[in-house]
């Protein structure tokens, strides 16, 4: 951790991812509660996340671009965007406007997927191999510890100023972070030149290079698998609160308080368990604790479900930093924007999927039976995930000293 506060690069960019992270979670919740005072509807502020999230799988398209031109400036230019494009939201005035409230926010979604490819493929060309772990570490403690508080800066900025105070918060981050990656002293290398392609065929290759590697394919498939469960916990925490505890719906808040010092203590050190556990046996541990963190929701106890929804916090910093510098040092730059952007999508749909269907599964189903099934799909996934690491390992070896890392669809000199 300590090679990592030495760099100026790492802390210029975290520091701006900080602030950006300030600014879109207090928008998010801002323009959700914005849209329900100006409808009264539920289902129209609901809208708000869906729209969000569709944007989100444009995600692969966006890898396309990342792996064709330099990162650093792309991340500036879409920064910049972003804090005049957000500003449209400043010409809502009443519900025959909420349309533009619906397009800006798939749009804030598809860029977020920009943001997130390009901010993952820029770091490994100012952080040595070594360093991506406690990079990623920092970053998801810091994610992790705004959570706490955003939600707080969001409503208390809405309630004293109204939603145009969140707005401007959020445009003031997006150009903090441009120049924040413009005051970064890098030399980018260019990007390697491809053979004449199709758009699809040039997306296509992050999920061929996803699948075709033995180690990154078992961590998609555990960690999707995973997340076929993972967004039940959005309605199913309440079924645990009022029918388990018998306690009001606004414990739920109390629970996500919990969740979130479980991460902010696991943060820290998950750079640490990466460094010393490997990527994959560090993120099946985060499975196990997502396990055994839904079995102590089962008791109709408060101590023990907030020891639970502690694991379960505790466990999610591990997860990702695992996974995360896993694509990082297993993928060949110049894949590294289509890779993890097609490893966003084929690990967000399901979780998008699980939301839905685990609204439906609570309301007919005892919650009980369904932490019961919740815990074998952790379970398995962690499993399945530690079990073959030594023989995927193996079979990426072969693969890269057969290839001698010519990259599919590109050449082997730069450009």
């Amino acid at each position: 951790m300590r090679e990592v506060f030495r760099n100026r690069n790492a802390l210029l960019y975290i520091m701006a991812q900080c602030l950006s992270i300030t600014g879109s979670s207090s928008l998010w919740l801002a323009i959700g509660v914005w849209v329900k005072v100006i409808t009264g509807s539920n289902a129209q502020a609901g809208l708000v996340f869906f729209a969000f999230m569709a944007g989100t799988l444009m995600g692969p398209l966006w890898g396309h671009l990342i792996d064709r031109v330099r990162r650093r400036p792309l991340l500036i230019a879409a920064n910049l965007f972003s804090a005049v494009y957000i500003l449209a939201l400043l010409a809502v005035g009443d519900e025959s406007d909420l349309w533009l409230v619906y397009v800006v926010l798939f749009v804030y979604g598809s860029f977020n997927s920009l943001f997130d490819a390009g901010q993952t493929a820029l770091m490994p060309a100012f952080l040595s191999d070594d360093q991506l772990p406690d990079a990623n570490a920092l970053l998801q403690t810091c994610r992790q510890a705004l959570r706490l508080i955003t939600p707080l800066i969001g409503a208390g900025m809405f309630s004293a100023w109204g939603a145009e105070s969140v707005i401007t918060l959020d445009c003031a981050t997006f150009l903090i972070a441009a120049a924040a990656l413009l005051l970064m002293r890098l030399k980018e290398r260019p990007p390697r030149r491809t053979e004449q392609s199709s758009w699809r065929a040039e997306v296509a290759t992050g999920f061929r290079y996803l699948v075709g590697r033995a180690e990154l394919r078992r961590m998609l498939i555990a960690i999707s698998v995973a997340m076929a469960v993972w967004g039940i916990f959005e309605s199913l925490l309440f079924a645990v609160i009022g029918d388990g505890l018998d306690r009001s719906p606004t414990f739920f808040g109390v629970l996500m308080t919990v969740q979130g010092l479980g991460s902010v203590l696991s943060g820290p050190v998950a750079g640490r368990a990466v460094n010393r556990f490997g990527e994959t046996v560090t993120t099946a541990l985060a499975l196990g604790a997502f396990a055994v963190g839904s079995a102590l929701l089962i008791p109709s106890a408060t101590a023990a479900v907030l020891a639970g929804v502690l694991l379960v916090g505790f466990g999610l910093p591990w997860a990702i930093v695992g996974f995360t510098t896993l694509l990082q040092r297993r993928t060949p730059s110049e894949l590294l924007g289509r890779t993890y952007a097609a490893f966003d999508v084929l690990t967000n749909t399901p979780q998008m999927l699980s939301i839905a269907y685990g609204a439906a599964m609570v309301a007919y189903i005892d919650y009980r039976l369904i932490l019961l099934a919740m815990i074998a799909v952790f379970a398995a996934s962690a499993f399945y995930l530690a079990a073959g690491r030594s023989r995927a390992r193996a079979e990426d070896d072969v693969l890269t000293d057969r290839d001698s890392a010519v990259v599919p669809g590109s050449t082997a000199s730069p450009g």
